[in-house]
């Protein structure tokens, strides 16, 4: 059984480590103004939305189980990542599919 806080309707912007890495690694090797670059996909997914996928992926039927909402929890989130497209040429290349997929396949779960 799974067990997450809320509805599962709460979302958040996944990206993937690789992603994330690259991101980095382009901000140091550029030679970019200093500040903040929001490194994100743009596109939000909800909790429920990322269990069925993760159970798509793994083959597994577990059904989930909601625990009560963490008093003050941010429902939405998402960034823009326009500004790190434009000044370091980053954008995301792996799909969440994809990105979920490895990460299983990383800890052994595929």
């Amino acid at each position: 059984m799974a067990s997450f806080h809320g509805t599962g309707e709460q979302t958040r912007d996944y990206v993937y480590v690789e992603d994330v890495t690259r991101a980095n690694v382009l901000a140091l090797e550029d030679e970019a103004p200093s500040g903040a670059y929001n490194v994100g996909t743009g596109s939000e997914t909800s909790v429920t939305e990322l269990y069925e996928l993760l159970l798509g992926i793994s083959g597994k039927d577990l059904a989930p189980e909601h625990d009560p909402a963490k008093p003050g929890e941010q429902l939405r989130s998402s960034v823009d990542p326009t500004l790190a497209g434009r000044v370091i040429g980053w954008r995301p290349e792996v799909d969440l599919t994809s990105g979920l997929t490895e990460t299983l396949r990383f800890f052994g779960a595929l």
